[in-house]
């Protein structure tokens, strides 16, 4: 098993404060042109929806099914609900900027 010591979270805490999109990115965003067939409807929808495809589904794009079930489990959370749709955008740019990535 995986142990973490107190100088392994401290180096975890630093690395994060300095992280750079642009050096640590390791997989690939497959755009609407690449996407897979059975992809397709996936990323118009959301392009139709948002006015481009969250970088999210882009990268899960490699896994097809993985990437449907997600966009499923998605719609679920952010559509209505006791929460407004709103709110939870609202909430989820923040969490965003709070962790100084895209969204």
């Amino acid at each position: 098993p995986l142990m973490l010591t107190f100088e392994s979270h401290c180096f975890f805490a630093f690395a994060t404060l300095n992280y750079s999109p642009e050096a640590n990115m390791r997989i690939s965003k497959i755009n609407s042109a690449h996407a897979p067939e059975e992809l397709k409807a996936i990323y118009d929808r959301w392009f139709q929806q948002r006015g481009n495809v969250p970088n999210m589904f882009r990268v899960m794009a490699h896994r097809p099914q993985l990437l449907q079930t997600m966009e499923a489990h998605m719609r679920c959370v952010l559509g209505e609900g006791a929460v407004s749709t709103r709110l939870k955008e609202l909430v989820a740019v923040r969490v965003s900027q709070m962790n100084q990535c895209d969204y």
